[in-house]
């Protein structure tokens, strides 16, 4: 849970100020060695209840909302770990999953 927020954090600041808060994406690198850690993905829960979808979390325009987006998905299949994609993460919805 602590790197699907940490992740967050750091994708939904400008992208001007994102260089001083490199450790938000960092520091699950360093724990990943460790043993029983497993990284999850972007729980379902992110993007209901009225926490906005995927891209109305990030800066910008909507061109800069998707290339974030695309940056932010790159970043966590190339994370280790299992990868996964809740339903409500897909990358062109606007509007929060409804159950």
């Amino acid at each position: 849970m602590g790197w699907m927020h940490d992740v967050l954090d750091y994708m939904s600041q400008d992208p001007i100020l994102r260089s001083y808060h490199h450790n938000l994406i960092t520091f699950s690198l360093v724990l990943w060695p460790l043993p029983r850690i497993l990284f999850s993905p972007f729980s379902h829960d992110e993007v209901v209840y009225g926490k906005g979808s995927m891209p109305r979390k990030m800066p910008g325009d909507e061109w800069q909302k998707f290339a974030n987006l695309r940056l932010l998905y790159g970043f966590m299949f190339g994370h280790p770990g299992k990868k996964l994609l809740f339903m409500g993460d897909e990358f062109g919805q606007w509007s929060e999953w409804e159950s």
